[in-house]
């Protein structure tokens, strides 16, 4: 049994992030996309959640890849800045990109039901 002490320390120390790889063919290159920490979770939500109803979700994928896009050691690739500029991209590529991203971070119906049978 872990003691109070334990279990804390187990929240309060850094984890490396969980890190799959996403093979873009339209691009011809490999991204990885990883685990969102609960301050980057929150922040896309946040981000989606924004403005009147019809912008809520406007460029919501590239927001995704934003903070989820990260090189093979878990580092992010992109800056909010950079959202509207992943948005204009060809929505095949970015799309790969966003479902890999919601796999991972449990945001689909499937990987939920995943996590519930582990």
């Amino acid at each position: 049994m872990s003691t109070r002490d334990e279990l804390r320390q187990i929240l309060l120390t850094p984890r490396p992030p969980t890190i799959q790889p996403v093979e873009i063919p339209e691009l011809g290159v490999t991204f990885y996309v990883r685990v969102m920490t609960g301050l980057e979770r929150d922040a896309y939500e946040a981000a989606i959640l924004r403005g009147d109803k019809d912008e809520r979700l406007t460029n919501m994928r590239a927001k995704l890849v934003v903070r989820s896009a990260c090189d093979a050691d878990g580092k992010l690739l992109f800056t909010a800045e950079d959202a509207e500029k992943i948005g204009a991209q060809e929505w095949i590529a970015l799309d790969r990109i966003a479902a890999a991203a919601q796999k991972i971070n449990a945001m689909t119906d499937q990987a939920i039901e995943d996590l519930k049978g582990k």
